[in-house]
């Protein structure tokens, strides 16, 4: 599936990208690995925005399996954000053949720099991760999605793949959100193997 769905997208995604070993400027970031495609349709098959007009964010989008995914198949307008140099060149090379072979008015924007420097507007509310960094930066992340959704009250949604504990934890009991939906893998032999859905509460 992994090379038929790359394929049909026209990106080549299936690499892992490590960062460079010497450099101490990545350490609270993680390798990007790719979103597996039995269960990005798993998450096709049991989620659908709610947010009137969603908007999506791939907070370490790696080569962009998952955002150019939902791109295609929800017809969403998307955001990538992706620290490591080469992971973003290549992530910049599948965006050209992704869309000279599924153009869309869609936008699709892609963005090289740390995830918690990235400026939030009031139109953001979908937020995807897999586990990119340290839950210090991701902290920092949640940080300025809180702040966003105080100054511009909205339903907001985190959809988590393959949830760390730490980030589920913290944002249970430090922050407006909660957990609504968990989509499982019953393919993987890990309970962490699964969707965690959460919204913002009180809006």
């Amino acid at each position: 599936m992994q090379e038929a769905t790359d394929a049909y997208l026209n990106i080549k995604t299936e690499d892992i990208i490590y960062f460079d070993s010497d450099s101490e400027a990545y350490d609270d970031y993680f390798e990007s690995e790719p979103t597996d495609y039995k269960d990005l349709e798993q998450l096709r098959k049991y989620y659908q925005p709610i947010c009137a007009q969603p908007y999506f964010i791939d907070y370490g989008c790696g080569t962009g399996r998952a955002l150019y995914f939902i791109h295609h198949f929800y017809q969403l307008p998307v955001s990538g954000i992706e620290v490591n140099p080469d992971t973003f060149k290549l992530c910049e090379m599948n965006r050209r053949s992704y869309l000279a072979a599924h153009p869309s008015p869609q936008p699709l924007q892609l963005f090289h720099m740390p995830a918690e420097h990235y400026i939030l507007t009031e139109e953001h509310n979908t937020f995807y991760f897999f586990n990119p960094f340290s839950l210090e930066i991701f902290t920092q992340v949640m940080n300025k999605i809180i702040q966003s959704y105080h100054d511009s009250p909205r339903l907001m949604e985190l959809i988590l793949y393959y949830p760390l504990e730490e980030y589920v934890d913290y944002l249970t009991y430090q922050t407006p959100f909660r957990r609504v939906k968990t989509i499982d893998l019953p393919w993987h032999p890990s309970k962490t193997d699964r969707f965690d859905i959460f919204h913002t509460l009180n809006y």
